[in-house]
């Protein structure tokens, strides 16, 4: 399981291009087309949101529960962490210990 506070990131030469059928995710080797919820998990990608936010974004979107949002991002970044596309960083938000 992809931690809750890891925050997702494209890796170099990953490439994105849309057509009329889907969004196709790729690099010189490799290729994935994704459909409308995926392209919009990928479009939060590498813009500093962690693994929650982009749960909670999901959610909110597709008007989905919270648990079944989360199978679909930790399913969903695990496929593009296993391909390659995608690496993880911890999140630089900290709790205040005094809270």
């Amino acid at each position: 399981m992809i931690p809750t506070d890891a925050v997702p990131e494209r890796a170099i030469g990953v490439y994105t291009r849309r057509s009329a059928t889907g969004t196709l995710i790729e690099t010189y080797h490799d290729g994935y087309e994704v459909n409308e919820s995926g392209a919009f998990i990928w479009s939060l990608v590498g813009g500093g949101s962690s693994v929650a936010q982009i749960t909670e974004r999901l959610a909110e979107r597709y008007a989905l529960t919270g648990e079944h949002s989360a199978e679909v991002v930790q399913g969903f970044l695990a496929e593009l962490a296993g391909r390659g596309f995608v690496g993880f960083q911890q999140s630089m938000v900290t709790e205040d210990p005094g809270t």
